[in-house]
């Protein structure tokens, strides 16, 4: 026999009820885990809830300069193409 909508809604209820339960116990456990590993390996609330900055450019094309770059992770194609005719990106820095 098909359950009802009522029962159905019943049963998710119940269920949700039992979730709760599992994760309250199993929360004790994992913040004694967490206290036991930021002691051990020292960390501070500055470090665990450090959020990222986003990087201020460092660099600019010359010739366009809404094409810039942080100087961190790939280079742009203009980057490559400017240390290919000069030393060095001093001419690009952004002032």
């Amino acid at each position: 026999m098909a359950k009802t909508l009522t029962e159905i809604e019943k049963e998710i209820k119940a269920l949700e009820i039992e979730k709760q339960k599992v994760l309250k116990e199993s929360r004790k456990d994992i913040i004694k885990e967490l206290r036991k590993t930021i002691t051990q390996y020292e960390i501070t609330t500055d470090e665990l809830f450090k959020t990222e900055e986003k990087s201020k450019p460092k660099y600019a094309n010359p010739d366009f300069p809404e094409q810039t770059w942080t100087g961190k992770g790939r280079q742009p194609e203009w980057v490559k193409g400017f240390l290919a005719l000069h030393d060095s990106l001093d001419k690009a820095l952004v002032k």
